[in-house]
This record gives structure tokens, sequence and C-alpha cells, in this order.
């Protein structure tokens, strides 16, 4: 079979790009206030999405494949190759306790088997993304909330509004056993989650891709 790869287009970067800048220029008018708690919620957004959420962008320009589905199994940036023996399912996914954007979820057979591929690579990579993911997560997943939502959200100073995942900032640090835990617990039954924003296609049509993929390995075997 032919190796597929799921990759995020030029123009989704460019959107996020454009709404990370909106979430900036909002810090940047709250900054500019006077009052010291919106200084303190300008200041938080203007590093988030200024900073966090370019960091994030770039890496994003310079690698833009996600996924890599092969005949062994599903590769990801972050991490070991999943066996597709390995995958008990893969689904929509969401963060149960907040009204975060869909995500590609997939659930795990054998945590164990996981854990033991990992690579020291693998590792800091993970942990790395687990750091990352306290900020950029938080930067990045605002962005199907819209521009409206922002601008109703200065006013009030509601910042759950401008950052709805707060589950986001109580990622495990250490510990990969911690983290896929902490995933399983926060995602409603899924062990790794991959943003439906940084998808080409829409998180339905992904999953579609990424199931047939694996139906038809397992057909062949």
């Amino acid at each position: 079979m032919e190796i597929v790869e799921l990759t995020t287009p030029v123009g989704k970067i460019l959107r996020l790009g454009a709404i990370c800048a909106a979430f900036t220029i909002a810090g940047i008018w709250m900054v500019m206030s006077g009052e010291f708690l919106t200084i303190i919620g300008g200041a938080v957004g203007i590093a988030f999405f200024g900073g966090c959420g370019a960091w994030a962008l770039l890496k994003m320009w310079r690698q833009r494949v996600v996924l890599r589905l092969t005949p062994t199994g599903l590769e990801s940036m972050v991490g070991p190759i999943v066996p597709w023996d390995n995958v008990g399912d893969i689904g929509v996914g969401h963060y149960k306790s907040s009204k975060s954007a869909p995500m590609v979820g997939l659930r795990l057979l054998d945590y164990d088997r996981y854990i033991g591929s990992l690579s020291p690579s693998d590792i800091r990579k993970i942990t790395a993304a687990a750091k990352a993911g306290r900020y950029v997560g938080v930067a990045l997943t605002p962005s199907t909330v819209g521009v409206d939502t922002v601008l109703d959200a200065i006013p009030s100073r509601d910042l759950k509004k401008l950052l709805p995942t707060w589950d986001l900032l109580s990622i495990p640090q250490k510990g990969i056993a911690r983290q896929l835990a902490w995933t399983r617990n926060v995602s409603g039954g899924w062990d790794l989650l991959w943003a439906g924003s940084i998808f080409e296609q829409d998180v339905s049509e992904v999953v579609k891709v990424i199931d047939g993929y694996r139906h038809a390995v397992r057909g062949r075997s």
C-alpha cells in the first residue's frame, strides 16, 4: 500500500496566524486600558497568542506533515509509529470539560507496548510537546471561536471565553503513563489527540481516511 500523508495546508496556517494576531491585538488593547487586572489579562493574551502562538505556527510552517499512514502503522511527528494492531479505535474527540474544537482521537489497546516502543528521542519530544501544550494549545484552540467572541470577551474581561481549554494547563509534565492517563481522562477515552484545526480536511473526514487505511491494511494481512 502507498504511504498517505495528512498535512496542514498553507491557507489554514495563515488563517491561524491572522487569528493569533487578532488575539494579540486584543491583548495590547487590554494592556493599554490602564487597569491592573485588565493589564494582567492582556499580558497573558500577548504571551499566549503573540509568543507561543507564533512559535507553534512557525513549527507548523516548517513541518506540514501531521500524520503519515504506512502499512506498518500510524506515524506522528511526535512519538513512535503506532502499529495498526495496537490501535483500538479512531474517532472524533473533545476535551470533555470545555467547548473545545473537535480533534482526531486514537485509543490504544496496550499502554505498555506503546510506552516500551518509545526511544529517548521520542520521550524528549513528547515531554517537550506536553510543556508546549500548556501554552501553545491554549493559544491555538480558540481559532474556532471567532473574532466576535474575542470582542465580546474584552469588555466583560471574561478570559475563559478567550482561553476555553483550561484543561491544557493541567497536562502532567513528567511520566508518559501519566500523560496518557490525563489525555484519556479529559478527552472521554482517547489516548492520543491531534487538533482538528491543523488538518486540511474536516476532522470527520480525517478519521474516515485513517480508519479506512487501517482496515485496508488489516484486510491484506
